[in-house]
């Protein structure tokens, strides 16, 4: 009997157009069943939030945690409001 795992991934490209969620069922091998996969769009305030982060992190090479907890908390968002 072989063993299932699930996996959900999430993605967001250079494009900052949203982000690409795909949530599969796989034995780890050789097999794998889609069970979902949806792009979300990003608003143009959070697209423009984003493009400050990314400024910001040119100018002084810091990602701070604060930074990083808008992306984690989007990503949080969107998994939560389609469980």
């Amino acid at each position: 009997m072989s063993k299932s795992y699930y996996s959900l991934g999430l993605m967001s490209g250079t494009s900052m157009d949203g982000v690409d969620c795909s949530f599969i069922k796989t034995n780890g091998k050789n097999k794998v069943n889609i069970i979902c996969e949806k792009s979300y769009k990003y608003t143009d305030n959070y697209r423009d939030i984003l493009k400050k982060i990314i400024n910001n992190y040119n100018i002084n090479k810091i990602l701070t945690k604060n930074n990083e907890s808008v992306v984690t908390k989007k990503f949080v968002k969107i998994i939560k409001s389609n469980l």
